[in-house]
């Protein structure tokens, strides 16, 4: 039976670079004893790489990349030492393709090898055109109609059995192999048929949706085979979880035990379940205090004065809810017009895949929805919508955390969203607008719940939190720092290991 999605209650990460190499080392060193031994090696896979080596002025240079679980998954490393592998671009001209570049990374915390599969720009752009421009809508409940081709879909597999075949040639003994997400479905099936017999585990970051939606992608047996290959398959909250075991009942032939969440399909048992991802909430406090005392300079810079004010931190991505948001900003306006002059609200959004037109229709909506309202109600000193669509510092980010009056999430469909909780780590008395199809809206109990579908929602929900009183506020961020100092990135982490570790021990 299907769960409509207005129950969702539902990751994606972060979108910018912010390190978490100041995770506290007792945690992941108690991490690395308690479910390692001396010999064991932990490796992990993703599609994007933690570290990109560019070219400026002759010098070559290494970036790191954005992201809060390549960045929380860089630390864990960092920390229980092992192997990650991970896609990069060639260079052109470079006889390297499908091989693997073994770079160590090497810092105060720990140290790790990073091998990076090399792929050229055609083979890359292909692969990622059914991930972005297919698996991604269908995924997300947002009406745009996804795009396959049985043309894209061979280099996704063809992407995926390169990936097996860089992390088969570390054998398999001893090894623990964590894969991330939807470009690598086939990853632990493509190790199987390379005679490597290591358990695996997979966590999928984004929602996955009801079986009758699952059911319009094309390639939906060979997707559930790949991800039942793995020994453990992790989920942001219940409701993926479900839909994912009423997928393979509706797909598969196979045996499905809910009450011990488990799959069992031709003879292999898979065990399914919820573990949240979250932030490192200790740190981003001590950062954010540490940049407060930039935020007039920062509000002068941005041409924001003694002004209340709100943030909204995205991917320029369209099941990020920005026209939603912005409508419900000018419906919030135009009711009350006591708050012209008096609130501004600071929306960033950083670019990504602009090559799509999905995307370029989606910032130009956005600019243009901007441009209207601020041209109805701007005045010579005043605005009430600041854009910020390029890539900003994250120590900027922190510091308007530390003094927004609110943030507005309004995510259409999120397999969790990161900010939300970077906003309840950084304020002190700051109130969360948080849409119900965000993962995390179910441990932020405590922010203002929103359907990002309708303005009015928005609108009255803003004026409902610039009018809260400052005790209700207190009141309401405390609770919901309790909550995420409960469940951090490490909880996510060792909880999610402990239970691929515990397959481990059952094969044996």
């Amino acid at each position: 039976m299907d769960i409509t999605h207005a129950y969702r209650g539902k990751f994606k990460s972060s979108i910018y670079d912010y390190s978490l190499d100041f995770m506290k080392m007792t945690n992941f060193t108690q991490l690395k004893n308690k479910m390692f031994d001396k010999s064991e090696e932990l490796v992990i896979s993703t599609f994007r790489e933690p570290y990109t080596s560019i070219s400026e002025n002759g010098e070559i240079k290494i970036k790191k990349n954005s992201g809060g679980v390549v960045t929380a998954l860089d630390s864990l490393l960092k920390k229980t030492g092992g192997v990650w592998y991970a896609f990069s671009r060639l260079t052109p001209n470079s006889e390297n393709e499908g091989k693997s570049e073994k770079t160590p990374v090497n810092s105060d915390e720990g140290n790790y090898l990073l091998n990076r599969v090399l792929i050229d720009r055609n083979f890359d752009e292909n692969y990622q055109n059914i991930s972005n421009r297919g698996i991604w809508p269908l995924f997300h409940q947002v009406f745009i109609r996804p795009i396959f081709s049985d043309a894209n879909w061979i280099e996704y597999k063809k992407a995926n059995e390169l990936m097996a075949k860089n992390i088969a040639e570390l054998g398999d003994s001893n090894k623990l192999i964590w894969i991330h997400d939807y470009q690598l479905m086939l990853v632990s099936k493509y190790l199987q048929s390379f005679n490597n017999n290591s358990v695996t585990g997979f966590f999928w970051h984004i929602p996955w949706p009801s079986a009758s939606t699952f059911r319009i992608f094309p390639y939906a047996n060979e997707a559930l085979e790949g991800l039942l290959a793995n020994s453990v398959i992790g989920f942001q909250t219940q409701y993926d979880a479900s839909n994912f075991m009423n997928s393979v009942d509706s797909v598969l032939e196979a045996r499905i035990d809910r009450a011990q969440s488990e799959v069992y399909f031709q003879g292999k048992k898979t065990k399914v379940v919820s573990i949240p991802v979250s932030i490192d909430p200790t740190e981003i406090q001590i950062q954010s205090e540490k940049y407060k005392a930039n935020l007039a300079s920062l509000l002068k810079k941005i041409g924001i004065k003694n002004v209340k004010f709100g943030i909204g931190v995205d991917r320029l991505d369209y099941t990020k809810g920005l026209k939603e948001k912005m409508l419900g900003i000018l419906d919030f306006f135009d009711k009350n017009p006591q708050f012209v002059g008096k609130f501004t609200f600071i929306q960033i959004a950083s670019p990504t895949r602009v090559h799509l037109n999905e995307y370029k229709r989606t910032a130009e909506e956005l600019e243009e929805v901007v441009e209207d309202i601020n041209w109805k109600y701007a005045t010579l000193n005043w605005k009430p919508i600041v854009l910020i669509d390029e890539f900003i510092d994250y120590s900027d980010i922190l510091t308007l955390y530390s003094g927004a009056d609110i943030c507005i999430v309004s995510s259409l469909d999120d397999g969790m969203n990161l900010v939300c909780k970077e906003f309840v780590a950084s304020t002190k008395n700051g109130v969360l607008i948080l849409s119900k199809f965000a993962g995390a809206s179910l441990e932020l109990v405590n922010s203002i719940s929103i359907n990002p579908y309708s303005v009015s929602e928005i609108s009255n929900s803003i004026l409902l939190a610039l009018n809260m009183p400052e005790e209700e506020r207190i009141k309401r961020i405390v609770q919901m720092k309790s909550e995420i100092n409960d469940h951090s990135v490490f909880d996510w982490a060792e909880k999610f290991l402990t239970v691929l570790k515990n397959e481990q021990k059952r094969q044996i």
